[in-house]
């Protein structure tokens, strides 16, 4: 069962990464806003937002990364 875990995570890097941050975020914005007393649709526009802001953050560290690997492979 662990190999199984790793070998998927090892495939779809960008999605669980982007999957374990959504959490993260999605859980510290329904943390901080118990005090505020928000909507349910409130609440769930945070946490879309939250979901969205995450893949951003995924994405443009792939592609920082990505980029860096791209000029390692040119000097080969």
């Amino acid at each position: 069962m662990i190999r199984f875990w790793r070998r998927l995570t090892a495939r779809h890097t960008k999605l669980y990464s982007w999957a374990a941050l959504s959490l993260a975020m999605v859980a510290v914005i329904l943390i901080t806003s118990l005090g505020a007393r928000p909507d349910v649709t409130q609440l769930l526009f945070l946490a879309l937002v939250g979901v969205v802001v995450s893949g951003a953050v995924v994405l443009l560290l792939n592609w920082e990364h990505g980029g860096e690997r791209a000029r390692m492979d040119d000097r080969d």
